[in-house]
C-alpha cells in the first residue's frame, strides 16, 4: 500500500531527528507540521477503529485499544467524535485537514448537537486555542442557549461532595457546588495562597498553598480578605431589567461560569453595584497621569473587554492565577496609567517582560533596584491587610511591575 510506505518513510525520518539541532524557528515550524499531521492521523485511527468494529464487534474495538495504547472505552468515543462529525461536514472537513484535534471534535459536536449552527464559531476558536478553551466556549454557547431556571434546576441537582482515601492515606475530597458558592469558596483559598507566597512560602507549589489555606479557612486561623468574600458578576442592564438574559448578553461570575438573572439579583441585594458604560466593543477612557492604579481602572482590567467582558488572563501564556498590572509602555518611558496601556501578566512572564525592558534600555536603574522597590510594596500591602483587611480582589494581589 502506497500509504503504507509513506508512513515507514515517515518514521525513517522521524527516527534520525534530533531535536536539540533544530533552531528556534525551525523547531516551532516543525511542530506546527507534526501537530497537523498527528490530528489528521488520530482521524483516519479513529475511522479505520470504526471499520474494524462493524466488522468484528468489541474484539475489533480492542484491537485498536491495545495498539493505541488506550482503553476500549476511549476508542468507543473517538469512533462516537467521527460519527457525529459525518453529519457536521465542517467539522468533518477540518478533522480530515488536522486543523483540530479529536478532543476538540468531540466538544465541537456536542455543542452542535445542542445548539446548531454553533460549528462555525467554535471551529475558530479551535484553529486558535487550545482544547480548555473550546470547552469554555462550548460550555458558554450551550449554558446560553438554555433556559435560566431549568439550568439553575440542573445545577442544584448536580450539587455534591465526596471523598476518599488514596494509597498514601491521603484525604481527597471532590465537591460539585453552584457557581455562586463555589467561586467564593476558590476566592478565599485563592487569596490564602497568595498571602503564603507573599510571605515567603516559595517551596510548595500553587496546589500545595490552596490545600493549606482550606485547612486555615476551616480552622479559623486564615488571615487574607476576612469578612464578606468579593464575588464579582457581569450582568447586562437590559437582561437585569427584563428577568433574564438573551443568549448574546452576558450574565456571569468573572473567572466562572453562566449564571441566572436571579442569582444576580439575589446576590446584588447586599452588593456593590458599579456601572460600566461602553460602546459595545472598547473601554479607552479611563487614565491618569501617575503609575497608581484606581480602583474603577483596576475593576475594569478584571473583569475583561466588551461586549463579553470574560475573565482576564495572563495576555502572554493565559495563565488566570497570581496576576500582576502591568504597563505595556513602561511608565518609567512616558507610558500612561490607563486601560489601554495596562495588561496583566503571570509572575514569570512579568519577570520575562521586565528584564527584556532593562536590556532594551527602556527602564532606568537596574533590575536589582526594581526588585528592592517590588517587595517594599509587597510588605506595604502585607501590612495593610494585617491590619485591616485589603480591597484588593484575591486574583489582583501582587505587585506592580514597571
Amino acid at each position: 500500500m502506497a500509504l503504507s510506505e509513506a508512513l515507514a518513510a515517515v518514521e525513517a525520518e522521524v527516527s534520525r531527528l534530533d531535536p536539540r539541532c533544530l533552531s528556534f524557528e525551525d523547531a516551532t515550524r516543525l511542530s506546527g507540521l507534526l501537530a497537523a499531521h498527528v490530528k489528521r492521523c488520530q482521524a483516519v485511527q479513529a475511522s479505520v477503529a470504526s471499520r474494524l468494529a462493524e466488522c468484528d464487534g468489541m474484539r475489533g474495538i480492542a484491537r485498536v485499544a491495545k495498539d493505541m495504547g488506550k482503553t476500549p472505552g476511549q476508542v468507543r468515543a473517538e469512533i462516537d467524535t467521527m460519527t457525529a462529525a459525518a453529519e457536521i461536514p465542517a467539522l468533518a472537513e477540518a478533522l480530515s485537514a488536522g486543523e483540530v484535534s479529536l478532543a476538540q471534535g468531540a466538544e465541537i459536536a456536542k455543542t452542535e448537537a445542542e445548539v446548531p449552527g454553533s460549528v462555525e464559531r467554535l471551529l475558530e476558536t479551535a484553529r486558535r486555542e487550545g482544547l480548555g478553551k473550546v470547552k469554555d466556549e462550548g460550555r458558554r454557547i450551550r449554558h446560553s442557549a438554555m433556559d435560566e431556571t431549568e439550568l439553575q434546576a440542573k445545577r442544584v441537582a448536580a450539587r455534591e461532595v465526596r471523598s476518599f482515601t488514596d494509597d498514601l492515606g491521603m484525604v481527597n475530597i471532590h465537591a460539585r457546588l453552584l457557581p455562586e458558592d463555589g467561586m467564593r469558596i476558590l476566592a478565599r483559598l485563592e487569596a490564602e495562597a497568595q498571602r503564603a507566597w507573599l510571605d515567603g512560602d516559595r517551596e510548595s507549589t500553587v496546589s500545595q498553598r490552596l490545600g493549606d489555606g482550606l485547612v486555615r479557612l476551616v480552622d479559623g486561623t486564615g488571615t487574607a480578605r476576612r469578612g464578606k468574600t468579593e464575588l464579582v458578576l457581569v450582568s447586562h442592564v437590559d437582561a437585569v431589567a427584563r428577568g433574564f438574559a438573551l443568549p448574546d448578553e452576558p450574565c456571569h461570575i468573572v473567572g466562572g461560569p453562566r449564571v441566572g438573572v436571579d442569582v444576580v439579583k439575589q446576590i446584588a441585594r447586599d452588593a456593590l453595584i458599579t456601572t460600566v458604560l461602553h460602546d459595545g466593543v472598547k473601554i479607552e477612557s479611563l487614565s491618569r497621569s501617575s503609575r497608581s492604579i484606581t480602583p474603577a481602572l483596576r475593576l475594569l482590567l478584571e473583569i475583561g473587554t466588551p461586549p463579553d467582558f470574560l475573565e482576564s488572563v495572563c495576555v502572554e501564556c493565559g495563565n488566570r492565577y497570581r496576576l500582576q498590572l502591568n504597563h505595556i509602555n513602561p511608565y518609567a518611558a512616558g507610558g500612561e496609567t490607563s486601560y489601554t496601556n495596562l495588561g496583566r501578566l503571570c509572575p514569570p512572564c512579568h519577570a520575562k517582560e521586565t528584564a527584556e525592558q532593562y536590556a532594551a534600555g527602556l527602564l532606568r536603574g537596574t533590575p536589582d533596584q526594581w526588585k528592592a522597590g517590588r517587595d517594599r510594596r509587597r510588605e506595604r500591602g502585607a501590612k495593610r491587610e494585617r491590619v485591616g483587611g485589603s480591597s484588593r480582589p484575591a486574583n489582583q494581589a501582587g505587585a506592580r511591575g514597571p
